[in-house]
Order: structure tokens, then sequence, then C-alpha cells
């Protein structure tokens, strides 16, 4: 929902990445149906997916998912690029989402070139300056100390407040708190919890 923050939440292997990439219209459920926006979206192929995802749709990865060799910039600009923004405007808003992450002095350093925690911030940023409607995250923390994880935590609450959606997949305690309420997978199914 709009302007809410829900973490999914349960022991690995349960399922939460493969919800987690049906929600953010990156892969299809096996049985039932997927509604994005109010259109069912189930069964369609994954081009249309892909336009329907298209700037609307920010997808943080549990290993970050970039691409090694491109400058941190253009790797945050990739996704506004396919969105059809305008080049001044994906370049203004990927700075001012790296300097959200503290990240604005790495812009021309290439993605090899970072830590493991500097990816996974790259990461948000990418996803962040889209200002997406929906904000899928998978263990955004899992690579960050706890003073990133506050800044990363008090980003995704922002873009909430915002009225966007965050969904993420976390065990992290310094997250939980930023969440309204919480699914948790246990035994093959999604039951919903009382925020935690």
């Amino acid at each position: 929902m709009a302007g809410e923050c829900i973490a999914v939440v349960g022991r690995s292997g349960a399922g939460k990445s493969t919800f987690l990439t049906i929600l953010g219209l990156l892969d299809q459920p096996d049985a039932g149906t997927v509604s994005f926006l109010g259109e069912d979206v189930s069964g369609i192929p994954p081009a249309a997916l892909a336009r329907r995802r298209r700037g609307r749709i920010g997808y943080l990865f549990q290993d970050a998912g970039l691409i090694a060799r491109m400058r941190v910039l253009d790797t945050v600009c990739l996704p506004m690029r396919y969105a059809g923004r305008a080049a001044d405007d994906r370049k203004a808003a990927a700075y001012k989402a790296l300097d959200a992450v503290e990240l604005s002095e790495k812009a021309n350093r290439r993605v090899e070139e970072l830590s493991g925690g500097e990816r996974q911030r790259v990461g948000l940023a990418r996803a962040l300056a889209l200002g997406p409607q929906l904000l899928v995250c998978d263990e955004p923390s899992a690579a960050l100390d706890e003073q990133t994880t506050g800044v990363i935590g008090r980003l995704l609450s922002d873009h909430a407040n915002r009225g966007g959606c965050v969904i993420l997949a976390t065990h992290d305690p310094l997250l939980m708190p930023i969440a309204d309420r919480m699914i948790r997978f246990t035994n093959g199914a999604a039951i919903e919890e009382a925020k935690p």
C-alpha cells in the first residue's frame, strides 16, 4: 500500500526472495494471480512486465545486482534512462540519491572498485533515484555496518512517508522498527503479523 513499509521475514529458504521477485514483476508465480496498479499481470510476457516495471518499481537485490565495469553514476542513471527520463534529470537525481547514501564522492569510480557495503548502497541509490511507487529491497543491510544501516533505514522510511510503498526482506533488528506491518513466511505460507 502507498505510504507503507512492510517487512518480510522468515528462515532462509522460506520463499522471501521469490516472493519479492514476484512482487517486483521480475518473475511470475506458478499459480494464482498478481495484480499491479489494479491490473492483472499474471501470465503476461517478460517484455510486457518490464514495461510495467519501468520507472514504477525500484529493486535492490541481495547482492546489489550491479554491472562491475560500469561507473557508479552511470549505474544509478541506467534505470532512469530506460524509463525515458531526460539526461540532465537523470544526472541530478543520481547525484541526489548518491548523496543520500553518502557516496557522491565515488560517482566516477567503477563499481568493481567498491566494497560490498558500498555496492549495496549504490544499489539502493539506483532504486531510490527512480522515485518508484514500489521499492523492493532484499536484505538491504546485509553488508552494512550499524551506522550505515541506520542511514538506510531512514531513507526507506522517508520513501514510504513520501507516499511510496517499501517492501523489504530483512532479519536486521535495526530495520524492523521502520516497518508498519510484517509478513512472516513459515512452513510454505505467508502470514501477516502485527507491527514488529
